[in-house]
């Protein structure tokens, strides 16, 4: 789904114009991404939790050649799926 379609849903379920649809959309996203920035967990109702986990560094190895390489530590975030979600999915 992309930014087009969101924001096309978001305008026909408001009736907001397609401007305001658009800075609703960006506001969000905005805000999702401060919250995990600042290592804040973000709660969205009907969808679920987004948190930054921070992934030790560690030993990998190249597929191709089987050679040792070192991956760095990271934080990545991670999304755990809500009830209701989960459901809908699997209807």
């Amino acid at each position: 789904m992309s930014k087009a379609i969101i924001v096309n849903s978001i305008v026909e379920k408001t009736g907001l114009t397609k401007k305001k649809g658009e800075e609703v959309y960006d506001a969000f996203i905005e805000a999702v991404q401060t919250g995990l920035k600042d290592d804040k967990m973000i709660s969205v109702p009907g969808i679920g939790n987004l948190s930054v986990n921070h992934r030790a560094a560690r030993t990998g190895r190249n597929p191709k050649t089987g050679e040792a390489l070192q991956i760095e530590a990271k934080n990545v975030v991670s999304l755990s799926v809500g009830k209701k979600l989960k459901e809908l999915v699997n209807e």
